[in-house]
C-alpha cells in the first residue's frame, strides 16, 4: 500500500513540474534497465527454491553454500550489467535526441541505474535468504519506511525547483541507506553466515530455467512502453508518458498481488519440502478463495474509478490528451488477466518448476510480440495493450491448468467456477455503476466514491460467496491470517 501511494503521489508533482516529455522519458529508460537487468539470470529465483530444505533443516553449512553461490553469480552479472549500461548510455541518447537533451537523459541512465547496481553488488543475497526464511516482512517494513521517506524527499526537491536529476538521485542514496539496515538485520539474526563457501558451476541447478522465465517477464510487463518508445516517432514520449499514468492503477494493484504471492510462495516452498500434502491443498484453497475475492473487488472498482482518477490526476497537464475512455476498460481487463493467475504461480515457483514450463513462458512472449508488432503502428496505445491482454490470457489459463498437478482433478473445476461467478458479480455491479453514473471531479469526491464502492462491492462479492462456500470462509480467514504471519497450521 506504500508503494502504491508513493506511485500515485510523485508521478503526478513529476509531471507537473517536469512536462510529460520527462515523465516518459523516465518511464522508457526504466524500461530498458528491466531489460538489462535480466543479466541478473534467475539467481534470485533459484537461490530462494535451494534456500527451503537447509532452511527447515538449519543446515548452516548447506545455507551458507547457496549464499555464496548466489553472492558470486550476483557479482559476475554486475560486471556485465555496467558493460550493457555502458552501451545503453552511447545509444539510448540518440533516440530521444529531438525531445530531450543528452546530457540529460545520459545522467538519467546512470542515477537510474543506481539501485540494480546495489542489488548486484551488495544487496541481491541478503534479499533472497530473507524471502526464503519466510521474513519478508523485514524488507517489506524498510521498504515501506524508505518509500515514505523518498516521497518526502522528492516533494520537498520538485517545490523547491531542483533539477529531475538530483530528485532521482535522492532516491538512489535513501535506497542504498535501506540496504545497510537489511544488511545489518542479518548480520544480527544469522548465526554463522558466510558468503565465500567454494561453490560448484552448478551450485545453482534452476538458474538457466528461472532466467528463460525471467526474459519473458520483462518481455511481457515492459515491452509495452518500449515499443511505443522506438514506434511512435516524434509523440513518442508524449505517448509513453499517457501509458505510464494509465499504467499507475494497474501496477498498484499488481504490487498488492506480487506482495501477496511473496507471503504465501515460501509457505507453499515448505510445506513441498515437507510433503505435507493435505496441508498444502488446504493452504492453497484458503488462499485462491480469499485472493479471487480482493482481486476482483479491486479491479471492479479499478473500473468503475479509472477514467475519474486520470482526469483528476492529469488537470493541471495540457500538453497531452489523458483522458481516453477506450484505454480504461483495456488496462482493467489486462491487469485482471494477469493478475488471477498469481495463486498458480505462486505454487509453480514455490516447486521450483522452472523448466517445466519454460516452454509456456516462451509462448507468452511470442504472442505478446507478435500481437502488439502488428498492432501498435495502426492503434498506438491501444494495440501495445491488447497485444499484452492476448499473451496474458494464454498464460493465465495454462498455469491454472498447470499448477493442478499438484492436487486431484476436482481442485482444476472449483477454480474455474470461482472465477466465473466473480466475473458474473463483476459484470453486474460494473453494469448498474454505469447505469448510476459514479464520477468525481475533486480528490475529495473521488476517495468518498471510491471507499463506496469499495465497500459494497466487497460485501457484494463476499455474500455471493458465501452462498456457495459459506462454511470454508471462517477456516480460510483463519489460515490465511496465521501463514501471511509466517505460522505454521498444527
Amino acid at each position: 500500500m506504500v508503494t502504491a501511494l508513493s506511485g500515485i503521489i510523485l508521478p503526478h508533482y513529476f509531471i507537473s513540474c517536469y512536462g510529460s516529455a520527462i515523465n516518459g522519458m523516465v518511464s522508457s529508460i526504466t524500461q530498458f534497465l528491466s531489460y538489462l537487468a535480466l543479466v541478473e539470470s534467475g539467481i534470485s529465483a533459484s537461490a530462494i527454491v535451494e534456500l527451503y530444505k537447509p532452511l527447515e533443516e538449519k543446515d548452516d553449512l548447506s545455507r551458507n553454500y547457496v549464499l555464496s553461490a548466489a553472492k558470486k553469480f550476483y557479482l559476475q552479472s554486475g560486471i556485465l550489467y555496467v558493460v550493457l549500461l555502458a552501451l545503453l548510455v552511447l545509444l539510448y541518447p540518440a533516440i530521444i535526441s529531438e525531445q530531450v537533451d543528452r546530457t540529460t537523459s545520459i545522467l538519467m541512465i546512470i542515477v537510474l541505474a543506481g539501485s540494480n547496481l546495489i542489488d548486484y553488488f551488495i544487496l541481491g543475497k541478503y534479499r533472497v535468504l530473507l524471502s526464503a526464511d519466510q521474513r519478508i516482512s523485514v524488507l517489506n517494513n524498510i521498504q515501506s519506511i524508505g518509500t515514505i521517506l523518498n516521497i518526502a524527499v522528492s516533494i520537498a526537491l520538485m517545490l523547491a525547483g531542483q533539477s529531475v536529476v538530483l530528485v532521482k538521485l535522492a532516491a538512489t542514496v535513501i535506497y542504498a541507506c535501506r540496504t545497510v539496515l537489511i544488511v545489518i538485520y542479518v548480520r544480527r539474526h544469522y548465526d554463522n553466515i558466510r558468503f565465500d563457501v567454494k561453490t560448484e558451476k552448478n551450485a545453482l541447478p534452476q538458474r538457466w530455467s528461472a532466467l528463460f522465465h525471467q526474459i519473458v517477464g520483462v518481455v511481457c510487463n515492459n515491452t509495452d512502453i518500449i515499443l511505443i518508445t522506438v514506434c511512435l516517432g516524434s509523440r513518442s514520449l508524449t505517448e509513453a508518458s499517457v501509458y505510464y499514468v494509465y499504467a499507475l492503477a494497474a501496477n498498484m494493484f499488481t504490487s498488492l498481488a506480487n506482495s501477496l504471492s511473496g507471503a504465501i510462495t515460501p509457505t507453499f516452498g515448505k510445506l513441498l519440502v515437507m510433503d505435507r500434502k493435505d496441508e498444502l491443498r488446504d493452504t492453497f484453497d484458503s488462499f485462491e478463495f480469499l485472493y479471487f475475492v480482493l482481486i476482483f473487488t479491486v479491479y471492479t472498482c479499478m473500473y468503475v474509478l479509472l477514467l475519474p482518477f486520470v482526469g483528476i490526476y492529469t488537470a493541471s497537464v495540457s500538453d497531452a490528451e489523458y483522458v481516453r475512455r477506450g484505454l480504461a476498460g483495456l488496462f482493467v481487463m489486462m491487469g485482471l488477466i494477469q493478475n488471477i493467475r498469481i495463486p498458480a504461480l505462486s505454487m509453480i515457483c514455490a516447486a521450483g518448476h522452472y523448466k517445466q514450463t519454460q516452454w509456456r513462458a516462451f509462448a507468452e512472449a511470442v504472442i505478446n510480440l507478435g500481437v502488439t508488432l502488428a498492432l501498435i503502428f495502426r492503434y498506438g496505445i491501444a494495440g501495445a495493450v491488447i497485444g499484452t491482454i492476448c499473451s496474458y490470457a494464454y498464460r493465465t489459463i495454462d498455469s491454472i491448468i498447470y499448477s493442478k498437478r499438484f492436487f486431484e482433478h476436482e481442485v482444476l473445476k472449483i477454480t474455474f467456477t470461482r472465477l466465473i461467478r466473480n466475473a458474473v458479480v463483476m459484470a453486474l455491479i460494473v453494469f448498474i455503476s454505469v447505469k448510476i453514473g459514479v464520477t468525481a471531479s475533486t480528490w475529495g469526491g473521488f476517495f468518498v466514491s471510491g471507499l463506496m464502492m469499495f465497500v459494497v462491492s466487497i460485501l457484494l462479492f463476499l455474500i455471493v460467496n458465501y452462498a456457495f462456500e459459506g462454511r470454508k470462509i471462517k477456516r480460510h480467514i483463519e489460515i490465511v491470517r496465521s501463514m501471511l504471519k509466517g505460522k505454521e497450521q498444527s
